[in-house]
């Protein structure tokens, strides 16, 4: 097509709330209860940065134990990420690898549940979020319906958080985590203070 059929629309007002990142005492409360349904998907989540959908599609061939690193192509962008591996998150996946035996993926109860409907996941997830009394959902100024406010995906930009604070090059977050721009990092990282950083 020579042109986007969608150039002249005119683009609806946006408001810049996203997820937020999980507080330290949102994590420890989250991983006191998690089941062993949940655990797997906050724990890859929180150390990788990646999504629920890619986690859930996870292939036991995306995991190099030789190279220690995790290294797969995003589900939304198609952007290849590079993983490396802490040695907590590498004894986990390995029990996690080991259970699964046979099987190609390496979490396959999440990927049968993804694959039916992937709002079973995340639903799951947040009725446990809500559980706990971590709020969810916020309103916003000009919205009809509540936002999301936290849940599997505010593993993401913990994960992005955490590294800005432990001084991690935001080249280097990008590459993790498969952002295309630097104003994606950015929109993951902004809300990080100056003491913190």
């Amino acid at each position: 097509m020579p042109e986007s059929p969608f150039s002249r629309i005119p683009r609806l007002i946006e408001h810049s709330e996203s997820h937020e990142p999980f507080t330290f005492d949102e994590l420890s409360l989250i991983f006191k209860n998690a089941d062993d349904y949940l655990r797997p998907l906050f724990t890859i989540g929180l150390f990788t940065g990646l999504s629920m959908g890619d986690i859930c599609t996870l292939e036991k061939s995306h995991i190099s134990f030789e190279r220690n690193f995790i290294i797969r192509r995003r589900i939304k962008t198609g952007a290849l990420c590079s993983i490396p591996m802490t040695f907590k998150l590498r004894q986990y996946i390995q029990g996690l690898y080991d259970k699964s035996k046979d099987e190609k993926y390496l979490l396959p109860e999440h990927f049968k549940d993804y694959d039916f409907n992937k709002s079973i996941v995340s639903n799951r997830a947040t009725r446990f979020l809500a559980s706990l009394g971590i709020e969810t959902k916020t309103a916003v100024d000009g919205v009809t319906r509540k936002c999301n406010k936290k849940g599997l995906h505010s593993l993401r930009h913990t994960f992005c958080t955490l590294a800005g604070i432990f001084g991690i090059p935001e080249t280097i977050v990008r590459s993790i985590v498969g952002h295309m721009t630097e104003y994606m990092t950015y929109l993951y990282t902004r809300k990080v203070s100056e003491e913190e950083k």
